[in-house]
């Protein structure tokens, strides 16, 4: 009989045991959904269940946190407004939550959707560091967009090196077909320490945007539409030189000492006067050349289509040449006011795709710790000490 009874009681414990088990299976909170479903699915007012989520982002349960979180990073644009206001005004929990989001969202394949969350983050005050790091991202997010831009209209850039920060040069030629007003692009760029305008189609109304610019160094304007009293004007009211030059001669060479040349320009004044490589330049109509600042400050003062008499010396021997100089265009004359950067890397025209954040390199940890090392290097003092004392203990050798 007793042995009956243990029988029912099993079972009804385990029926009891089933009956929790399925139970627990089919219970979901009723304010929470599934972390899978796809955001397009979701049949909600949008403002509130937005303003919820970003409610729940402070919410007691950790569960309850981190959904609320997951479903605002699918949401994207549409939550971008009260998710910046959370990062900039909420709670420790809520704010770092919502700084998580957004830089979650610079992972998006929108450009424009990135560059505004980039925009806001910068913008987070109670985020320095956060903020900093957006600043940053943005400010080569704007000169890459900028420098594609000119691109796309004709322009060239260079970037080179002169010890460690890296420059810019950009090259307007004959192919250039924008406006003047698209040169408002280059306030997004302030690496740019040169301008080179060669043959390119500007005139007098592209200058106001040249003047702006804080970090130029220097701007030429080889062949183009600007007067001379012009370029002028725009030296006196800017902190940066302006070479205004019509004539080309396309010959380039060491601007130390003296004036040789080492590249001749094919199809250029110098190529059909037969100017070569090696060649130096030691007078121009007469006058005395010593390095190549004298010999621009003479042919600056022709214009295309007039001519000069050269005196070229070459393994001793000195020959006179007349060349008829041209016009400036598309040259592969590098110009960079005589110094040789530490390196030049030349940019294709491209088309940003994404914007990618700067990616973190971790510092890999020291071989050997600071103990360690603190212990070696007194062993090795020790040692030192030893034979210090034993070098002065020996008997002095008779010379």
């Amino acid at each position: 009989m007793a042995l009956h009874l243990d029988k029912i009681c099993i079972r009804m414990l385990s029926a009891v045991v089933i009956a929790l088990a399925i139970g627990l299976f089919l219970y979901q909170p009723a304010s929470s959904q599934p972390l899978g479903q796809a955001t397009s699915s979701l049949e909600v007012d949008s403002n509130e269940q937005i303003t919820r989520w970003v409610a729940q982002l402070d919410d007691d349960r950790y569960d309850i946190r981190q959904q609320a979180q997951q479903q605002l990073e699918k949401l994207g644009p549409e939550a971008l407004a009260p998710v910046v206001a959370a990062a900039a005004e909420g709670s420790l929990e809520s704010a770092t939550r919502a700084v998580n989001i957004l830089q979650k969202w610079t992972e998006s394949d929108d450009d424009a959707f990135r560059l505004e969350v980039y925009e806001k983050m910068a913008n987070l005050e109670n985020r320095p560091r956060e903020a900093a790091k957006a600043s940053r991202v943005l400010a080569e997010v704007r000169e890459m967009a900028a420098l594609n831009a000119l691109v796309k209209l004709g322009a060239e850039y260079e970037r080179y090196v002169f010890g460690v920060q890296p420059k810019i040069l950009l090259k307007f030629g004959p192919k250039w077909s924008g406006e003047s007003d698209d040169l408002r692009h280059l306030s997004d760029i302030p690496n740019v320490e040169n301008l080179v305008f060669s043959g390119a189609p500007i005139d007098e109304t592209a200058l106001p945007y040249l003047a702006k610019l804080e970090n130029l160094k220097s701007v030429q304007l080889l062949s183009t539409n600007v007067s001379e009293a012009a370029a002028k004007k725009l030296e006196q009211d800017s902190t940066f030189k302006v070479d205004h030059r019509s004539a080309f001669l396309g010959v380039q060479g060491s601007n130390i000492g003296t004036c040789q040349i080492s590249y001749v320009e094919p199809n250029s004044a110098a190529n059909r006067a037969g100017i070569v490589p090696g060649d130096q330049i030691v007078a121009f109509n007469g006058k005395a050349v010593d390095d190549f600042e004298s010999l621009t400050d003479e042919i600056r003062q022709f214009k295309a289509g007039e001519s000069a008499k050269l005196s070229v010396l070459n393994k001793g021997e000195t020959r006179e040449v007349k060349v008829t100089f041209g016009v400036w265009g598309d040259t592969k004359i590098s110009r960079l006011n005589g110094r040789v950067p530490v390196q030049i890397r030349r940019n294709q025209p491209q088309i940003i795709q994404r914007f990618p954040a700067p990616k973190v390199v971790p510092i890999a940890p020291p071989a050997k710790s600071v103990e360690q090392m603190r212990k070696e290097a007194e062993a090795e003092l020790r040692k030192m000490k030893q034979e210090l004392e034993k070098q002065r203990r020996k008997p002095v050798e008779q010379q």
